[in-house]
């Protein structure tokens, strides 16, 4: 009978609690395209999207602008020493980032520190969804005080529309460098 007992409640538990990778999932099944706002690097394109390892104990999020040849993966795994959901993010240019997410009532958020070469600054991501779309909102401690550093608003893409997109960035990039 305590078998039964201790088997229905881890059952229970695990049902109840479910997995806090959960957070991620209105963000997943697309790939988000998105531009600066009110930034002199608005005409980049950003492309971002979310997805579960095979065996759900970790979600990536994978960030790339194609005409910088810029690449950024997060992976979000419940560190359960200290009991959060704890994020690794390796970057170009020898950076990489550790920090947590959380959710909020309207959106996700990251904390980072990033460490490069010239030492390390914290950063706060926040990525909200906002009538189908989806707004990210970068904030970087600068002498003790936050600062917004930028917004990008995302649209979904089809997955087949953003591969064909982005095979078109890197035939323009190639054009270029070669000119």
């Amino acid at each position: 009978m305590k078998i039964r007992y201790i088997v229905l409640m881890f059952v229970l538990t695990s049902f109840l609690c479910g997995n806090p990778l959960d957070i991620f999932e209105p963000y997943m099944g697309v790939i988000w395209e998105g531009h600066y706002q009110e930034s002199e690097d608005s005409s980049l394109t950003h492309f971002i999207y979310w997805e579960y390892s095979l065996d759900s104990s970790r979600v990536f999020q994978i960030k790339t602008v194609p005409e910088l040849d810029f690449k950024m993966v997060t992976t979000y795994y419940m560190d359960e020493r200290w009991k959060e959901l704890a994020s690794l993010t390796l970057l170009d240019q020898n950076t990489y980032a550790v920090g947590y997410a959380h959710k909020e009532t309207n959106h996700i958020e990251i904390y980072s520190k990033n460490y490069h070469l010239k030492g390390f600054h914290e950063t706060i991501s926040h990525f909200e969804l906002w009538k189908g779309n989806l707004i990210d909102r970068f904030y970087r401690k600068t002498e003790g005080n936050w600062y917004l550093g930028h917004t990008i608003f995302y649209k979904a893409l089809l997955i087949s529309e953003a591969f064909e997109r982005m095979k078109g960035l890197e035939i323009k990039q190639s054009v270029i460098l070669e000119e």
